[in-house]
Protein backbone atom coordinates (compact mmCIF):
# COMPACT_ATOMS: atom_id res chain seq x y z
CA UNK A 1 0.00 0.00 0.00
CA UNK A 2 2.64 2.53 1.18
CA UNK A 3 4.24 1.23 -2.17
CA UNK A 4 2.00 2.70 -4.21
CA UNK A 5 2.62 6.07 -3.67
CA UNK A 6 6.94 6.18 -3.34
CA UNK A 7 8.20 8.38 -5.56
CA UNK A 8 10.28 7.31 -8.99
CA UNK A 9 13.21 9.33 -7.55
CA UNK A 10 13.14 7.21 -3.97
CA UNK A 11 12.25 3.95 -6.22
CA UNK A 12 15.62 4.59 -7.42
CA UNK A 13 18.06 5.00 -4.45
CA UNK A 14 16.21 2.07 -2.89
CA UNK A 15 17.47 -0.12 -6.02
CA UNK A 16 20.93 0.88 -5.32
CA UNK A 17 21.08 0.11 -1.70
CA UNK A 18 19.35 -3.11 -2.24
CA UNK A 19 22.72 -4.99 -3.08
CA UNK A 20 24.88 -3.15 -0.44
CA UNK A 21 25.21 -6.15 2.78
CA UNK A 22 26.26 -3.98 5.83
CA UNK A 23 29.67 -5.15 7.24
CA UNK A 24 29.98 -6.36 10.97
CA UNK A 25 31.05 -4.64 13.71
CA UNK A 26 34.38 -4.85 15.22
CA UNK A 27 33.35 -3.09 18.29
CA UNK A 28 32.57 -5.14 21.24
CA UNK A 29 29.66 -4.01 22.84
CA UNK A 30 29.38 -5.93 26.06
CA UNK A 31 33.68 -5.09 26.15
CA UNK A 32 32.58 -1.39 25.96
CA UNK A 33 30.33 -1.37 28.72
CA UNK A 34 32.82 -3.05 30.61
CA UNK A 35 35.03 -0.44 30.57
CA UNK A 36 33.71 2.48 30.66
CA UNK A 37 31.53 1.07 34.36
CA UNK A 38 35.40 0.19 35.68
CA UNK A 39 36.71 3.99 34.17
CA UNK A 40 33.77 5.41 36.14
CA UNK A 41 33.91 3.60 39.58
CA UNK A 42 37.78 4.63 39.19
CA UNK A 43 37.76 8.07 38.89
CA UNK A 44 37.27 10.23 42.33
CA UNK A 45 34.77 13.36 41.94
CA UNK A 46 35.42 16.54 44.72
CA UNK A 47 32.77 16.17 47.02
CA UNK A 48 31.76 12.81 46.23
CA UNK A 49 31.61 12.37 50.33
CA UNK A 50 29.60 15.85 50.42
CA UNK A 51 26.27 14.14 50.90
CA UNK A 52 27.30 10.87 52.80
CA UNK A 53 29.22 12.97 54.94
CA UNK A 54 26.33 14.92 55.77
CA UNK A 55 23.81 12.32 56.15
CA UNK A 56 25.88 10.81 58.36
CA UNK A 57 26.49 14.12 60.55
CA UNK A 58 22.33 14.54 60.96
CA UNK A 59 22.27 10.56 61.88
CA UNK A 60 24.33 11.35 64.58
CA UNK A 61 23.25 14.27 65.75
CA UNK A 62 19.66 12.81 65.81
CA UNK A 63 21.29 9.85 68.28
CA UNK A 64 22.85 12.23 70.58
CA UNK A 65 19.64 14.59 71.31
CA UNK A 66 17.97 11.19 71.41
CA UNK A 67 20.16 9.64 74.22
CA UNK A 68 19.82 13.51 75.87
CA UNK A 69 16.56 13.27 75.93
CA UNK A 70 16.19 9.06 77.09
CA UNK A 71 18.76 9.90 79.47
CA UNK A 72 17.34 13.14 81.53
CA UNK A 73 15.60 13.46 84.55
CA UNK A 74 11.85 13.45 84.64
CA UNK A 75 10.58 16.07 85.80
CA UNK A 76 7.46 15.31 87.55
CA UNK A 77 5.03 18.07 87.34
CA UNK A 78 1.62 17.76 88.52
CA UNK A 79 -0.89 20.88 88.03
CA UNK A 80 -4.25 20.34 89.85
CA UNK A 81 -6.71 22.83 91.21
CA UNK A 82 -7.81 22.33 94.68
CA UNK A 83 -11.56 24.13 95.91
CA UNK A 84 -11.35 24.62 99.68
CA UNK A 85 -14.33 26.19 101.20
CA UNK A 86 -14.07 28.05 104.24
CA UNK A 87 -16.96 28.98 106.30
CA UNK A 88 -17.43 33.13 107.39
CA UNK A 89 -15.80 32.41 111.08
CA UNK A 90 -12.78 30.52 109.45
CA UNK A 91 -11.73 33.23 107.70
CA UNK A 92 -12.31 36.02 110.16
CA UNK A 93 -10.42 33.66 112.72
CA UNK A 94 -7.30 34.10 110.47
CA UNK A 95 -7.66 37.90 110.19
CA UNK A 96 -5.88 39.94 113.46
CA UNK A 97 -8.61 42.14 115.25
CA UNK A 98 -7.29 45.55 114.30
CA UNK A 99 -8.53 45.36 110.93
CA UNK A 100 -4.96 46.16 110.10
CA UNK A 101 -4.36 43.35 107.36
CA UNK A 102 -7.25 45.02 105.51
CA UNK A 103 -7.54 48.55 106.04
CA UNK A 104 -3.98 49.55 106.55
CA UNK A 105 -2.47 51.45 103.96
CA UNK A 106 0.88 51.16 105.07
CA UNK A 107 2.83 48.22 104.73
CA UNK A 108 4.07 46.96 108.19
CA UNK A 109 6.94 45.09 107.96
CA UNK A 110 7.77 44.39 104.83
CA UNK A 111 5.81 43.32 101.36
CA UNK A 112 5.22 39.80 102.93
CA UNK A 113 2.95 40.81 105.67
CA UNK A 114 1.38 43.41 103.02
CA UNK A 115 0.88 40.36 100.68
CA UNK A 116 -0.44 38.47 103.53
CA UNK A 117 -3.46 40.68 104.32
CA UNK A 118 -4.34 41.13 100.74
CA UNK A 119 -4.81 37.17 100.12
CA UNK A 120 -7.07 36.84 103.25
CA UNK A 121 -9.20 39.83 102.15
CA UNK A 122 -9.09 37.55 98.74
CA UNK A 123 -10.92 35.00 100.41
CA UNK A 124 -13.09 36.97 102.98
CA UNK A 125 -14.38 38.11 99.49
CA UNK A 126 -14.76 34.46 97.92
CA UNK A 127 -16.43 33.77 100.21
CA UNK A 128 -18.95 35.92 100.97
CA UNK A 129 -19.24 38.58 98.09
CA UNK A 130 -18.20 42.05 98.27
CA UNK A 131 -20.08 43.11 100.88
CA UNK A 132 -17.50 41.24 103.46
CA UNK A 133 -15.06 44.39 102.67
CA UNK A 134 -14.81 46.22 105.66
CA UNK A 135 -15.39 50.18 105.16
CA UNK A 136 -12.01 52.24 104.98
CA UNK A 137 -11.31 53.51 108.77
CA UNK A 138 -10.48 57.52 108.06
CA UNK A 139 -6.92 58.23 109.51
CA UNK A 140 -7.20 61.22 112.21
CA UNK A 141 -6.27 63.62 109.41
CA UNK A 142 -9.01 63.26 106.54
CA UNK A 143 -11.49 62.87 109.05
CA UNK A 144 -10.83 66.44 110.51
CA UNK A 145 -10.08 67.32 106.69
CA UNK A 146 -13.34 66.60 105.41
CA UNK A 147 -16.53 66.75 107.00
CA UNK A 148 -18.53 64.75 104.55
CA UNK A 149 -19.98 61.58 104.50
CA UNK A 150 -18.25 59.13 102.28
CA UNK A 151 -21.09 56.79 101.10
CA UNK A 152 -20.70 52.86 102.29
CA UNK A 153 -19.81 50.20 99.07
CA UNK A 154 -23.40 48.73 99.67
CA UNK A 155 -24.95 52.84 98.89
CA UNK A 156 -23.15 53.31 95.98
CA UNK A 157 -23.79 49.56 94.48
CA UNK A 158 -27.67 50.42 95.24
CA UNK A 159 -27.24 53.88 93.31
CA UNK A 160 -25.76 52.34 90.68
CA UNK A 161 -28.21 49.74 90.45
CA UNK A 162 -31.59 52.41 90.35
CA UNK A 163 -29.51 54.54 87.99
Amino acid sequence: MSEDGIAPDLAAFEAALLPLIPCPSTVDRDRLMFLAGQASGRRRRRGAWLWPGTALAATLLAGTLGAILALRPQQNTAERIVYVHLHQQDIRSQEPDDGSAISSPSIPEGPSAWAVGYLRLGRLVLAEGIRAIPEPKPSGDAGKRSRQRTPTHQEILEQLMKG
